[in-house]
């Protein structure tokens, strides 16, 4: 059984990186495309929370969230207090 866990577990981790390449490839906005790897991700893992940071000027910026209030957008968090 755990053969069969793992084998669904690798399938299911095989479409999530099909789906990451797809949109790799394809043209879309940045905003969208840093979404979709954000939703990706938290569905992948089955998180509460993801977030992609940038690092701006001492600074982490999200650029994509999912899970967070959406006004977790608007937030900088100063790198020298995390």
């Amino acid at each position: 059984m755990n053969a069969t866990v793992f084998e669904a577990s690798a399938a299911v981790a095989e479409d999530a990186l099909l789906a990451l390449c797809t949109d790799l490839g394809a043209e879309l906005p940045q905003a969208v495309r840093l979404q979709r790897l954000v939703d990706l991700l938290r569905a992948q893992f089955g998180c509460g929370a993801v977030a992609l940071l940038r690092l701006e000027d001492e600074r982490l910026r999200p650029v994509a969230v999912n899970g967070l209030v959406s006004d977790a957008l608007g937030r900088r968090f100063a790198v020298a207090q995390h």
